[in-house]
């Protein structure tokens, strides 16, 4: 015989299914004190690695360079001398210099002798063109002298005038030109340079109309 069984009815199950949802990736939150302190630099963070790109270093100021200093000078500079306008006013010195070359002493020996008296380093022009003022200042000219110097000067422009032409007349020669006296050489210059001041009073004359 047959056994039909039937099984009691089982409680109905209800499954639940949750829809997923997509969770949002989280952003590290910078701390407040680093927040403020880019807000006030201005900075974007990209300096230590905030936000896209690499991370890069701090950035520090190079310290301000010294600026160089010149070195004093080791030496010093010893001011120059005045020169004397009489015999009167020279110190040892210059009468020492006066006398060793009046005598023919060589300036290597007057120089050496000068620093000696002096405690001075001059260099080798200096003492004789000290020399040469000294003598101009100090030198006396003798009375008797003037009147021969004013009658050689007479006499040596009254020759280089007579010389003068005869040169240019050899000149002239010289460079291909016609032989000519003395006399129609100067009448010739003579007449030029009235031609030559004339046409410069004509261009001046002109010049004035112009304006």
């Amino acid at each position: 015989m047959a056994n039909n069984f039937m099984p009691e009815s089982m409680p109905e199950v209800k499954i639940e299914t949750r829809s997923e949802e997509p969770v949002a990736p989280t952003t590290p939150v910078e701390s407040k004190k680093r927040a403020s302190n880019v807000a006030a630099s201005g900075d974007d963070g990209d300096d230590i690695g905030i936000g896209p790109g690499p991370a890069k270093r701090f950035k520090t100021d190079k310290p301000a360079t010294t600026p160089r200093l010149r070195k004093a000078p080791t030496k010093a500079i010893t001011p120059g001398r005045a020169i004397p306008r009489t015999m009167e006013e020279c110190n040892e010195a210059d009468r020492m210099l006066l006398s060793m070359r009046d005598t023919g002493k060589a300036w290597d020996e007057i120089k050496e002798a000068w620093e000696a008296a002096t405690g001075e380093k001059v260099g080798r022009s200096t003492l004789p063109n000290r020399y040469t003022r000294l003598k101009a200042n100090v030198m006396v000219f003798p009375a008797e002298d003037n009147i021969k110097l004013l009658a050689a000067k007479k006499t040596v422009e009254e020759t280089f005038e007579k010389e003068k032409w005869s040169m240019i007349a050899n000149d002239i020669i010289r460079n291909g030109g016609g032989a000519h006296s003395v006399t129609i050489l100067q009448k010739q210059h003579k007449k030029l340079m009235e031609t030559a001041a004339d046409a410069a009073g004509l261009e001046i004359a002109a010049a004035d109309d112009g304006e």
